[in-house]
């Protein structure tokens, strides 16, 4: 009974370090590299889609006390280009160096793409460009003659939205990557978005006599251009960037 007791007290023994101090293992991770994309022309787009259209003048509801054709709707304006924060190092495989490039998204949900690249021959864009703005409408088009009403001109087409404004990259080199700040293998791009274009005008109702038919509705304007981005922002750990640690290109 006694070494039964004692075999009970070595096992519960043996088996608390393996329950009490086990550590939970981290399940971030970074994405494997991607060999064959090292020198390849890479692209980091998040240019906000475009913006949304005018509606069309037949889909609009108006009230027209002279039976006019209905302006089409103005686009809506183009959304701000993206937020970029980006972090660069650089990778040591066999003799060799590669950039690793850590492309954050800054809203509620951030998220982070990685990009691998060879400076020597890859490349690699980020683009935080505004969005386009969205196009203007189609004019209703005009009433045609006939029981005793008559002809009538085409709607107007809507204005183009504007331009989305461009968005922000600040990009941060680590102490590994400082003789690459310089290195044209990093693109960036954060320039207003495009205007819309202007919707189509109606056609003109239809009459007996092509001489006496209305005026065909005006085509809208384009709407305004955005206003680029600031000035892409570079940093390195002393806060600044000093060209005499980089590399000539």
């Amino acid at each position: 009974m006694h070494s039964l007791y004692l075999n009970f007290r070595i096992i519960i023994l043996l088996y608390i370090p393996f329950t009490g101090f086990t550590q939970q293992t981290d399940t971030l991770h970074t994405p494997p590299i991607n060999f064959t994309k090292l020198n390849d022309l890479q692209v980091a787009d998040y240019t906000p889609p475009a913006a949304r259209a005018g509606k069309d003048g037949n889909m609009r509801f108006s009230i027209n006390l002279f039976g006019s054709a209905t302006k089409g709707g103005n686009g809506k304006r183009g959304r701000q280009g993206a937020e970029l924060s980006v972090q660069v190092s650089s990778v040591l495989t066999g003799d060799s160096a590669i950039l690793k490039i850590a492309v954050t998204k800054n809203k509620k949900r951030k998220k982070t793409d990685y990009y691998y690249l060879n400076p020597r021959y890859g490349k690699l864009t980020i683009i935080a460009d505004g969005g386009e703005g969205g196009k203007g409408g189609k004019g209703e088009n005009g009433r045609n003659l006939g029981d005793g009403r008559a002809a009538l001109p085409g709607g107007n087409g809507g204005n183009g939205g504007r331009g989305g404004d461009g968005g922000s990259i600040k990009i941060f080199f680590d102490s590994t990557a400082i003789p690459y700040v310089n290195c044209p293998c990093i693109i960036y791009s954060n320039r207003a978005g495009y205007p819309g274009y202007g919707g189509m005008g109606g056609t003109a109702g239809a009459t007996e006599s092509f001489n006496k038919r209305p005026d065909p509705g005006g085509s809208g304007n384009s709407g305004e251009g955005g206003k680029a981005g600031p000035p892409v922002e570079k940093l390195t750990p002393a806060g600044n960037v000093n060209h005499k640690d980089t590399k000539e290109y």
